[in-house]
């Protein structure tokens, strides 16, 4: 979530849509309803022309013959003794009554749109029984939050729908569950959640990963496919927890302040060196780290932490020849791509130009252009 969040993404409200796809379930609906109380084999004609309308999108006949046999099923309803079920199938037509009613307004309309009330995630996830997860929810208004409320008082709580003109509210399925998370309110734009919401949670802090061997774990996790031996995987945790010491003492990003190297971090790295875009396993490991902990830094960090990196990942001895090795040239046309540094970018559709007041400088392990 964040603070453009609406409660109109959660809940739902009305939004333009396709007349086909607002007829689909009231002609599904129909169809169920009037197998089970018409004789199918004398009315096999009237269904089939029902399924040319809708296929050729015939709204206004499809809209009156659904009218019309619904109007007959409730005339014959109301003239025969009432029954169990009888009384269950009346209650059915008339509810599809008024929705034919509704729709029959909207068919009316030359247009090929009509606004109807889409449900949000939430309210489908109330109904379903599914497991809503609502990831920083502390940048989300008061106002979208508000609606939360009445779903989280007990184990009964419900859910009510006055845009859409409910009188009944929706109860929430026993399988339901709502889970929420969020960031300490430190940074800028977040704040705590209101008491009122916060208490009605059961509430756990979970810390950042410093363990060592929760480290490993994560790490062998995201680098499984590319079957790194143990020594390896403990020097990339190593660096990890020596490039953050370094952050807090030394370290300075380009705006002068400490840069913030977190799992986040981390694991950018990993999911790139995952993929092995370069071919080579080491390679990959070396630009992907780069990529995720020098882009921010300023230009006295930066061989500082480029150090670090070759020393975890490549070694010394051997820094020199993986990464004099060119990197293939990625699967595809070879006319769509262009080695730029000796680096691989897809081309354009304009033919590349080089102005003349750029200069390039070179240092041990890498090319950076200023």
């Amino acid at each position: 979530m964040n603070q453009q969040s609406e409660s109109t993404d959660l809940l739902g409200g009305y939004k333009p849509v396709d007349l086909k796809l607002l007829i689909l379930p009231i002609r599904e609906e129909f169809e169920i309803l009037f197998r089970s109380y018409f004789a199918i084999e004398p009315n096999k004609k009237f269904l089939n022309h029902i399924g040319r309308c809708f296929e050729e999108r015939k709204w206004k006949t499809l809209t009156t013959l659904m009218i019309h046999s619904t109007s007959a099923a409730l005339k014959r309803l109301e003239a025969s003794p009432k029954n169990q079920d009888e009384i269950e199938h009346s209650k059915k037509w008339g509810k599809l009554a008024e929705k034919l009613e509704k729709l029959r307004s909207q068919v009316q309309s030359q247009y090929s749109l009509a606004f109807s009330f889409v449900e949000g995630s939430l309210v489908k996830a109330l109904k379903n029984g599914d497991w809503v997860l609502l990831d920083e929810i502390n940048l989300a208004t008061a106002e979208t939050l508000e609606c939360l409320s009445g779903l989280l008082e007990g184990s009964c709580g419900s859910l009510s729908l006055l845009e859409r003109g409910d009188r009944e509210s929706i109860k929430r399925h026993e399988d339901f569950a709502i889970f929420a998370c969020m960031n300490p309110a430190t940074d800028v734009g977040k704040k705590d959640l209101p008491i009122g919401l916060r208490n009605r949670f059961t509430e756990f802090f979970v810390d950042e990963l410093t363990e060592k061997s929760d480290l490993q774990l994560l790490v062998s996790s995201y680098l499984n496919d590319l079957n790194l031996p143990p020594e390896k995987i403990e020097s990339i945790v190593k660096f990890y927890l020596n490039v953050r010491k370094e952050a807090e003492a030394n370290l300075l990003d380009g705006t002068g302040h400490k840069p913030h190297y977190s799992l986040r971090t981390l694991c950018r790295a990993l999911s790139v060196s995952a993929q092995n875009p370069c071919g080579n396993i080491l390679r990959s490991l070396f630009e992907a780290f780069c990529l995720s902990f020098l882009t921010q830094l300023d230009s006295k960090s930066y061989p500082v932490v480029q150090r670090m990196i070759v020393k975890a990942i490549l070694g010394e001895k051997t820094a020199s020849a993986i990464i004099g090795t060119p990197i293939p040239r990625p699967r595809g046309r070879a006319e769509s791509f262009m080695c730029f540094e000796s680096y691989w970018i897809p081309k354009g559709d304009l033919e590349p130009q080089i102005p003349e007041d750029v200069s390039l400088y070179f240092n041990k392990y890498s090319r950076k252009r200023i």
